[in-house]
């Protein structure tokens, strides 16, 4: 969230209580504007991710109440695009867009001694044959861990989309290139994959949105992806997207200043979210299935749908 400081603009993480809807705690984290955060665990302690516009991934450990930095990890700072995180036994894997063109790089982050909990070591990056044929990363997420039948055992998927439109699956530890897909002849705007179980068979799903009207869903095998369903909305331009943990629906955020639900498996559209007076940005659910929509004007609203059906 950006707060204003006299004239100035001050990037700020703020964490909420959803139970007294009041701000429990906020503090400058970047010298940017913060693109994407993520919040996970590892050997019973909490770690915040935020990547910002000044060129860093930091990761937060919060400790009587207050967050304080761990570690940093360059990134791109002339792009937009986010970064994703995997967890494996006994690491974080993070996948963080490169200053280089079309390149992601790959990061692990590992418990340490007492006195550093986390400790980063490059590990490597994956990028196209053609670089300028794919343009910039545009989004990117890695694959659930179910549908490689394991976390530990099984290579890491990677999913990325790039301006050209297209969509990648990566072997993210062998930087081997999978599959490709073209989806859109416009950048891919936003990006996310689920799993859900078809025919009593746990499967890879995933949808994607651009600048047109349309969304598109596709499947994930081991190593392939294919295409799947559309469905077309009225206003042009999708920003962000987000499936419910259940795979029962997921949630768009479009430039219109309009969230919208769709049912995960038929791509079937539920409803039309409207309160924002400007473009939905960041989408998301909570635990307890409340749907988040932050949009550009600093605003964000809860909302409370399909929570007991689907």
């Amino acid at each position: 969230m950006v707060h204003m400081v006299g004239k100035t603009k001050v990037p700020l993480i703020i964490e909420w209580s959803l139970v007294r809807n009041r701000p429990e705690c906020s503090w400058n984290a970047h010298g940017g504007t913060v693109l994407w955060m993520d919040i996970r665990s590892m050997d019973g302690n909490c770690f915040l991710f935020s990547q910002g516009r000044d060129g860093t991934i930091k990761v937060w450990s919060c400790s009587c109440g207050l967050w304080t930095p761990q570690v940093e990890v360059p990134s791109a700072s002339m792009l937009f695009c986010n970064s994703s995180l995997a967890v494996t036994m006994d690491k974080f894997t993070l996948a963080a867009p490169s200053e280089q063109q079309a390149t992601v790089d790959l990061h692990h982050i590992c418990s340490s001694e007492k006195s550093r909990p986390l400790s980063v070591s490059y590990h490597h990056f994956l990028r196209p044959d053609s670089e300028t044929e794919y343009g910039m990363c545009m989004k990117m997420q890695f694959c659930p861990a179910e549908v490689e039948e394991g976390v530990s055992k099984c290579p890491l998927r990677l999913l990325v989309g790039y301006e050209s439109g297209q969509i990648v699956l990566w072997d993210a530890d062998q930087a081997v290139q999978l599959s490709l897909l073209q989806v859109f002849e416009e950048p891919v705007m936003c990006l996310t994959v689920w799993c859900a179980t078809v025919n009593s068979r746990r499967v890879a799903r995933g949808c994607c949105g651009s600048t047109s009207t349309e969304l598109k869903s596709f499947c994930v095998g081991v190593d392939t992806i294919t295409t799947d369903k559309s469905v077309s909305v009225t206003n042009a331009g999708f920003s962000d997207v987000c499936c419910r943990e259940d795979a029962k629906i997921f949630a768009t955020g479009g430039w219109d200043n309009a969230g919208r639900v769709f049912s995960a498996k038929t791509l079937r559209p539920l409803v039309v979210l409207t309160y924002h007076q400007k473009g939905i940005g960041a989408v998301t659910f909570s635990q307890n299935n409340n749907l988040a929509l932050g949009c550009r004007g600093g605003y964000i609203t809860i909302w409370d749908v399909y929570k007991n059906t689907g």
